[in-house]
């Protein structure tokens, strides 16, 4: 699991990182008050994984939702395969999203599903979890296994 850069931190490196990383948006979903939406990124390094996070959090639209979901993947230059997710409280919502990019064959990708809390969805949420994930990564159509 990668640790979520620390607020300070964010501001700090984003300054450095800024608009490095294209995020390709997936499909919004909204229900009851209540919307996902999914960003995907092809990376290849942990520094990718740091930098991109640190960019993307430093936007307002991001940072001011109730949850921002990553999990990743990918596989350095050596061959050794790396991953991680945080789930921001939503342990389940992050393994849901983990599990579908194994399932999917899914490498060298970066997925943050941020939701914006409305009323309840119950577990129904998973899946719109999962959904959002894989439109975004749909459209940046990183390499498989």
């Amino acid at each position: 699991m990668i640790e979520l850069p620390k607020a300070t931190y964010v501001v700090h490196s984003a300054l450095y990182v800024k608009n490095k990383f294209n995020f390709s948006a997936g499909d919004t979903f909204s229900e009851n008050g209540n919307v996902i939406l999914g960003r995907a990124l092809s990376i290849t390094s942990n520094q990718d994984v740091r930098e991109a996070l640190a960019q993307l959090l430093s936007k307002p639209s991001v940072a001011s939702s109730t949850k921002n979901i990553v999990a990743y993947r990918f596989t350095d230059d050596n061959g050794v395969m790396h991953d991680g997710i945080d789930g921001d409280g939503e342990y389940v919502g992050g393994r849901c999203i983990f599990n579908s990019m194994k399932e999917d064959g899914i490498n060298n990708a970066l997925v943050v599903v941020s939701r914006v809390f409305g009323q309840k969805l119950g577990h129904k949420r998973f899946s719109y979890f999962k959904n959002a994930a894989k439109s975004a990564i749909q459209r940046v159509a990183p390499k498989s296994k």
